[in-house]
């Protein structure tokens, strides 16, 4: 069985779930929340429709952050008609949730991917299947907020005053750049319009996997939890639009150097056949197994069967990243678990656990990307 609803806002989805499943709501916020103007909210599902929570928080400037892990016994869809600018960026951590957006059409964002979704009207659906375990993170925020520093970019750069007008003209600008993209994931897709695009469901990279986490795992409180939540939020936003964000960046230098990038053929398309995407997908298999004795460029070309070149253009291509930073980052990223869930290792033996024998390079490495040393991360958390 399946429950079918209509919603016309975000509380209007809270009301819903809580009549549909008898959700047990929990105000957890204090007078702390009140003076610093954000509310925190626990959406409990009664042991007769299943099993977990909503953590809601609503922040300043319009951000919102969702916490789900939910077991449904029935599962519900429920159908919104957005009237405002929405702009979110959602994590799923195990099972799958289903997408439908009016123009785009159905996909499911599944465990290990993230979705950005930016909407201005809209009509979609989003569906919660029943009998499956889901947890995910959300980041929302109004379409205003999220657009204002993007505009001024754009403007320094002089790109005649692109988002003056309207969301239409921020939509546009990312056109070029994805207009070779292929639009498999989705069905019943009419035409490719960018923004159906920047909503296609992807791996989610070690980066932005962390930054979920650590608001997952925030231990702060009042003010500083505040402080601390606003800015991760932010750090998510920028992180999962820094490559459409480069895309446009393109865009505007095509435009305006256009015989120069013709004669660099910089906006040449790489074609990847399917054959060497499953070997660049292997690649990624070894060198996860291999973090601590990573092996080499070409001795990863040998167990592929792949040359260099297509391996490292073909790399960058899916991943948005080399290959020697996409291991750095998940050496740091199992470093930093270890930190966090590993009181038996020391600093030196999980720095020597993730490859890294020189002690001084790897507080370095991990500073730069987590803003603290090693032992000073492990007694902050």
């Amino acid at each position: 069985m399946e429950d079918k609803v209509m919603v016309n806002n975000t509380e209007d989805f809270y009301r819903i779930f809580f009549d549909v499943f008898t959700l047990y709501k929990e105000n957890i916020s204090n007078d702390w929340n009140v003076w610093c103007s954000w509310k925190e909210y626990r959406y409990e599902v009664t042991n007769e429709c299943g099993s977990g929570y909503i953590h809601k928080i609503t922040l300043r400037n319009g951000i919102e952050i969702r916490m789900g892990d939910m077991y449904l016994k029935r599962g519900i869809r429920i159908y919104h008609k957005t009237k405002d600018p929405v702009f979110e960026v959602i994590y799923c951590m195990v099972g799958s949730i289903n997408h439908f957006e009016e123009g785009v059409g159905t996909f499911s964002l599944n465990e290990g991917c993230f979705g950005i979704f930016m909407k201005n009207k809209a009509k979609d659906w989003i569906e919660y299947p029943k009998d499956t375990v889901i947890k995910y993170i959300s980041v929302t925020v109004n379409f205003p907020f999220m657009i204002q520093p993007i505009s001024y970019a754009y403007k320094a750069l002089m790109y005649f005053k692109l988002f003056k007008h309207s969301y239409a003209s921020f939509i546009e600008s990312f056109s070029c750049a994805h207009k070779q993209k292929s639009n498999n994931y989705y069905t019943g897709m009419s035409n490719e319009k960018i923004e159906n695009l920047i909503m296609k469901p992807q791996q989610i990279p070690p980066a932005l996997k962390s930054s979920f986490e650590q608001i997952r795992s925030c231990k702060y409180l009042c003010i500083t939890k505040l402080i601390y939540m606003e800015c991760k939020a932010m750090e998510i936003i920028s992180i999962a639009l820094e490559k459409e964000v480069r895309k446009a960046m393109e865009i505007i230098s095509i435009t305006l150097k256009k015989e120069v990038l013709e004669h660099n053929n910089i906006n040449k398309k790489v074609i990847i056949k399917s054959s060497d995407k499953h070997r660049i997908h292997l690649a990624e298999k070894i060198i996860i197994n291999n973090i601590a004795e990573p092996i080499s460029i070409k001795e990863l070309s040998k167990k592929t069967g792949l040359n260099t070149y297509k391996l490292k253009v073909g790399f960058k291509e899916l991943y948005g990243t080399t290959i020697f930073r996409y291991l750095k980052d998940v050496r740091l990223e199992k470093a930093r678990d270890l930190l966090l869930n590993n009181d038996e290792m020391n600093v030196t033996e999980i720095a020597n656990e993730v490859g890294y024998s020189n002690l001084s390079h790897f507080a370095r490495a991990f500073r730069n990307k987590y803003g603290a040393n090693p032992r000073d991360f492990r007694v902050r958390s």
